[in-house]
């Protein structure tokens, strides 16, 4: 199949997915030997390789899919569902239950594999204009890397890195995470130009081009925030979110991407896809709201 440059790593991480789903279905004819074993490198095989592959889509492509035909939204609702029981079946696989559950997992991991490539894939190669094809190449990375273009000094004065993804990032090292000091010199800054970085934003939901506002929270600080909006919650099928952070710091934590957290600020906003477990947590004043969006095309 002459799979679109931008979507044949997806492709081959179906080919993983696959040989998973055959080793789960085995389960019934074949029990392993050591249950406890196997249901751990099940979950190890799943997080490195099914668990990455989920988010791109649900960051990525089904918002595309949200915004094109009504049978590209019927897709993206299957592949939500999908999804979603996958990962329930998952997190309740355990040794006393494998002989019916491991094949029940498996038949419909690739049940799903063959609809993204037989039906799913191609409907959206076919309704994608070229350029959103192109930029899809960047973003599906697992860990995008963007170039430098330029610096500028943030409200603080420190140099920031623009980057041609669009986002801006200061310049760190790893842990401790302290600021790298030839971010100070200038011509240590014109010979990073054009070098890569990987770009945590760029990791965070895609709101749907189609999506517009329908709601508004008021404002909040520490003492007026919901006690629903620190806790484990999800936003409803077709429901999009945009945390603005109007002073101060606000943590934004994808709980189903191993608790992926996302320093936001102000003009830094937190984009929440429907359905996904999240929370967040303000730092000390910190004043924040929250806008609903949907498109108008799933009402």
């Amino acid at each position: 199949m002459n799979r679109h440059e931008c979507l044949r790593g997806l492709s081959r991480d179906h080919h993983h997915a696959l040989v998973l789903a055959r080793t789960l279905v085995r389960v019934s004819a074949e029990p392993p030997t050591d249950p406890d074993s196997f249901v751990a490198e099940i979950r190890t095989q799943w997080t490195a390789e099914i668990a990455p592959h989920f988010t791109a889509e649900e960051r990525e492509l089904l918002p595309l899919s949200d915004c094109g035909d009504q049978q590209l939204r019927a897709h993206a609702q299957r592949i939500r569902s999908d999804h979603a029981q996958l990962r329930q079946l998952l997190d309740t696989l355990a040794p006393s239950n494998l002989a019916d559950q491991a094949p029940e997992l498996g038949q419909l991991l690739a049940a799903h594999v063959r609809f993204e490539e037989r039906t799913w894939f191609p409907a959206l190669e076919a309704a994608l204009d070229p350029s959103t094809l192109e930029a899809l190449s960047h973003r599906l990375q697992p860990i995008p890397e963007s170039q430098i273009t330029g610096f500028h000094r943030d409200d603080e004065d420190i140099w920031v890195a623009e980057l041609d993804c669009g986002h801006a990032q200061h310049i760190r090292h790893a842990p401790p995470f302290s600021l790298a000091a030839w971010v100070n010199e200038p011509a240590e800054r014109a010979a990073h130009l054009g070098t890569r970085l990987r770009c945590q934003l760029c990791r965070m939901p895609r709101r749907p081009p189609c999506a517009t506002m329908y709601k508004q929270t008021p404002e909040y600080d520490e003492t007026t925030i919901p006690a629903g909006l620190l806790r484990s919650h999800r936003l409803r099928g077709g429901a999009w979110g945009e945390i603005e952070v109007i002073a101060g710091t606000v943590e934004y934590v994808l709980e189903d991407e191993d608790n992926l957290t996302f320093a936001l600020r102000p003009g830094v906003l937190g984009i929440v896809a429907p359905e996904r477990p999240h929370h967040i947590a303000l730092g000390p004043s910190a004043r924040v709201r929250v806008r609903f969006c949907r498109c108008a095309k799933l009402e």
